[in-house]
């Protein structure tokens, strides 16, 4: 079936998504049809409801400013996955191998100072 040199087209899925993550929760999940693992993914962003006037004596006016109360910090979930054990192992395995490469890769650039 399957022999060296086999390629695998991509195909998209309607819901395919291109986003930037920056944090993440892992947890284990014992289902009918095994083990898996639930990845979910996203980012965190803080959104400001509010600014609030306050008198700025040295301009005779106002100047605006946000509040502690008026900042709300807010994670955007991109992707909740659920993995089969296996695959989330071989997905460890080949995050590692990716940074070990990139972690290379930025050692051998030079720098400004030689």
């Amino acid at each position: 079936m399957f022999k060296d040199g086999t390629k695998i087209l991509h195909a998209q899925s309607p819901n395919c998504i291109y986003e930037m993550v920056d944090s993440f929760n892992v947890a284990g999940l014992q289902m009918g049809n095994g083990a898996k693992i639930s990845l979910i993914v996203g980012r965190d962003t803080l959104k400001i409801r509010e600014e609030t006037l306050i008198p700025e004596p040295a301009f005779s006016g106002f100047k605006s400013t946000v509040l502690p109360d008026a900042m709300v910090m807010e994670r955007l979930v991109v992707a909740n996955l659920s993995i089969p054990l296996e695959a989330a192992k071989a997905l460890v395995k080949a995050l590692n191998d990716g940074i070990a490469q990139m972690e290379e890769n930025l050692q051998a650039q030079p720098t400004a100072h030689g």
